[in-house]
């Protein structure tokens, strides 16, 4: 069995408790946004349950200049977050308290 220092273990112990208390409170739309912002454009995985109870895995980007055609932004007062999935070449909407995990590099940043 291997042993840790004690510094390794408040490294642990505090990874373990941001996750557990992410897991127990649904995030919210400010929070949701401010993840997103924090991939500073790069693209990210986000799982989230769709409408039906089905999970659903996007590639996604915040937004993808090459694929705005002009138009307004018509979920911008919803409840819903709108990105940019880089394999259906559209734009999809999930409820934030829906989102299951986000995820950018080998970095996690929510599991719900």
């Amino acid at each position: 069995m291997k042993r840790y220092n004690d510094k390794t273990m408040n490294i642990l112990k505090q990874i373990i408790r941001r996750f557990t208390k992410a897991q127990n409170t649904p995030m919210t739309k400010d929070q949701l946004q401010n993840l997103i912002a924090q991939t500073k454009g790069k693209y990210f995985s986000l799982a989230f349950e769709k409408n039906n109870g089905d999970l659903r895995v996007v590639n996604a980007r915040e937004k993808d200049l090459r694929y705005i055609s002009g138009g307004e932004n018509k979920l911008s007062d919803s409840p819903y977050v709108s990105v940019f999935d880089r394999n259906k070449k559209g734009w999809v909407s999930c409820r934030p308290e829906k989102v299951k995990k986000i995820s950018c590099g080998s970095t996690v940043n929510f599991i719900g």
